[in-house]
């Protein structure tokens, strides 16, 4: 059942007014109406903003290398997401890891959760999501367990029969299970997540 105080529009941070708002600087992801309002809210907010700031800046600098790095057989790949995706923390073979890169961007989404959970927005949340099924297309085994949180952040945004099909897939997916065509949502809609996977 989806929680019924999510709020739909983001709101200053500090005075929950919802209008001329400007995005932190640092983490980009929390709002306020005035410079007072973001001084007012600076103790209570600066430390999860220095943290999603600090894995932002990391998760992006491994996202360039990983744009164009070698391999231990000193070959070049343009596009790692392209070449490696599935098998993201799965190999040391390249000069950048995969794995740093999975540990930052999931640091950062699980901060950004955190300020979702806080704030209850609906938008935060979806975004949560988008981030989490990205990690899954990036890396098939799941090494830091990203399945783990997208049931609750369905169920928080009122997205049940999503939630039911994920734990599904979730639950019954192994190397012999023909998947065939996408499960459909009771609504009729094709569930996108499977596009990612």
């Amino acid at each position: 059942m989806a929680d019924k105080k999510l709020r739909t529009t983001q709101k200053c941070n500090a005075c929950a007014k919802d209008e001329d708002l400007k995005t932190c600087s640092r983490c980009k992801i929390v709002k306020y109406c005035s410079k007072d309002c973001q001084a007012q809210d600076c103790d209570s907010h600066k430390v999860r903003c220095k943290k999603i700031k600090r894995f932002t800046s990391e998760t992006q600098r491994l996202d360039a290398a990983l744009r164009h790095c070698w391999n231990d057989f000193d070959e070049c790949y343009d596009n790692l997401f392209e070449k490696a995706f599935g098998r993201f923390g799965m190999s040391s073979m390249y000069d950048v890891s995969t794995k740093e890169y999975l540990h930052n961007r999931f640091s950062r989404t699980t901060e950004i959760l955190n300020v979702a959970i806080e704030l209850k927005d609906k938008g935060l949340f979806e975004h949560v999501c988008d981030e989490l099924y990205e990690m899954l297309r990036l890396s098939h085994t799941d090494n830091f367990g990203f399945r783990s949180h997208i049931p609750s952040v369905f169920l928080t945004v009122g997205r049940e029969d999503d939630c039911y099909n994920f734990i599904k897939w979730h639950l019954t997916r192994d190397d012999d299970y023909d998947w065939g065509e996408p499960p459909e949502s009771v609504e009729g809609n094709e569930l996108d997540f499977f596009s990612y996977l």
